[in-house]
């Protein structure tokens, strides 16, 4: 089945958006398609490995402490706005 590395990929807020790349693009999938590289928008599903995150992408930042709930990942986002944030969300 599915699993994940040491070093399975990299998730990078760039210019274009938030980016994914994948050393094991056969366990990454973006919307349930193997990727080695990918921009990630608003709706997308990203697993990696056994685990699925959903990509939410928020007009506000973020508050710091997550209200109660699952975990999140929270990065800054490079994008027009800079006060947009985006948000990983197990699905």
């Amino acid at each position: 089945g599915p699993r994940v590395a040491d070093v399975h990929c990299l998730l990078a807020v760039t210019p274009a958006g938030l980016t994914v790349r994948s050393w094991h693009p056969d366990d990454t999938l973006v919307n349930g398609v193997p990727t080695a590289a990918a921009v990630l928008a608003d709706g997308d599903e990203l697993r990696v490995g056994p685990c699925a995150f959903g990509v939410v992408w928020h007009p506000d930042p973020l508050p710091l402490e997550p209200a109660d709930g699952p975990p999140v990942v929270e990065l800054a986002a490079a994008r027009p706005d800079p006060d947009e944030a985006v948000e990983l969300v197990p699905v």
